[in-house]
């Protein structure tokens, strides 16, 4: 399952790799997505002040945007920072 995917490869990150990975797709969410609003929070204020429901938000929809698939000519599928290839393809 390709969820899985992100879900793994973004749970070998740091917080700090994860965030800054979220920081540059920050331009292209919605702002009024409620997990727009948890990652404007946890700027703010930390992930300690997250409710349970927002830190679900974060841990499964937030973390996984973290990563994508490289996609280099469409066949790698090695995970990589959004909107990059990957270490490989660069």
């Amino acid at each position: 399952m390709t969820y899985d995917f992100f879900m793994r490869e973004s749970a070998k990150l740091s917080f700090a790799d994860i965030m800054l990975r979220l920081g540059e797709c920050e331009d292209t969410w919605d702002s009024n997505a409620s997990y727009a609003g948890v990652y404007r929070q946890i700027k703010a204020q930390g992930l300690e002040s997250l409710t349970a429901k927002q830190r679900w938000i974060y841990e499964n929809e937030l973390k996984p945007m973290s990563v994508e698939k490289c996609g280099f000519n469409g066949t790698c599928e090695r995970p990589a920072f959004p909107g990059k290839y990957c270490n490989m393809h660069e």
